[in-house]
């Protein structure tokens, strides 16, 4: 995720800077006092052994780092979304960031299928159905035979919020 021209400025020295294999720079933080809003709030939870951020705004996404180049990039790991052809259900829910102030990057970001005979796309709900992106796989592959042909990586549209 991204946010464009954020104005950066420095936090507190008591700030907590890093959290497991995450360092956290403003405007996101940890504690109160060290970030920039609600929004910005990571919260380092301990409680599974290994310390693990989370951006607690968004359905508490694990946030893997933090990188400000002009503009301030925090990296999430966003769950995999699953649907069984069988029953068209889903295993976890999607993350929409239209009540934040973030957007998904259009360049660091990778919307992938993995396996045979996938077709998968992002859709813009809410008023408009328009197709913004999406992956098909066209061919039977046997991924033990051929590698190459199990993994299907696209690039996220501008702008995507959803």
């Amino acid at each position: 995720m991204f946010l464009p021209l954020w104005p950066i400025k420095a936090s507190k020295d008591l700030c907590q800077y890093d959290c497991g294999n995450a360092t956290i720079r403003y405007p996101f933080g940890i504690g109160e006092g060290c970030y920039f809003d609600k929004s910005f709030e990571v919260i380092c939870d301990y409680s599974s052994g290994s310390p693990k951020a989370f951006l607690a705004s968004i359905n508490n996404l694990q946030v893997l780092d933090n990188h400000v180049y002009g503009v301030s990039n925090i990296r999430v790991n966003i769950p995999v979304i699953s649907l069984k052809s069988s029953n068209l259900t889903s295993n976890a829910e999607g993350v929409s960031l239209s009540v934040s102030p973030f957007t998904f990057s259009p360049w660091d970001n990778r919307f992938t299928a993995i396996g045979c005979n996938n077709y998968t796309t992002i859709i813009k709900r809410q008023n408009d159905s328009s197709v913004f992106g999406g992956c098909l796989s066209i061919s039977t592959c046997d991924p033990a035979l051929n590698p190459g042909c199990y993994d299907f990586l696209c690039a996220l549209p501008q702008n995507i919020t959803q």
